[in-house]
């Protein structure tokens, strides 16, 4: 387990977006079978906020034993589960689903995206605004299998 203590009042110095500090407050797990889980060795490791080298957050540090569950739990949701059963319309139906998302909470994302890396908030902005546009654009979102990428 790591020592050191998250402060976030000087790790995320600045930060303006309340939902990017209140996923900040929250433990980091690795999401395993559809639950969040802490890693089985119970060992979490820091990620430090460059721009001041504070603790930003304490993250869940998956080893071989996490992998092994994960995949097994990957296969069993594959070969058991919904996604591997529907045809490729739905699926991107669930895809269009994600990069919404994606756009709706782009601003806290570029947050978190800057307090972890250190690049220009303008910038990762552009970032997770444009991240997905390429491939989700309305031309692209024809459903009749026609116009894929």
């Amino acid at each position: 387990m790591a020592a050191a203590t998250v402060s976030l009042e000087r790790s995320a110095a600045g930060a303006k977006n309340s939902a990017a500090l209140d996923f900040l407050r929250k433990p980091k797990l690795l999401l395993i079978g559809g639950k969040w889980v802490p890693a089985k060795s119970g060992k979490t490791f820091e990620t430090i906020n460059p721009s001041n080298e504070e603790v930003l957050a304490l993250i869940a540090e998956g080893d071989k034993a996490d992998v092994d569950e994960a995949v097994k739990a990957a296969r069993k949701a594959y070969e058991e589960g919904k996604w591997s059963k529907i045809g490729p319309h739905e699926r991107a139906r669930y895809l269009f689903k994600i990069a919404e998302l994606i756009d709706a909470h782009a601003d806290e994302l570029a947050e978190l995206e800057t307090l972890d890396n250190g690049k220009p908030l303008t910038f990762s902005r552009g970032l997770w605004h444009a991240r997905h546009s390429a491939w989700f654009t309305p031309g692209r979102r024809c459903l009749s299998g026609v116009n894929w990428p």
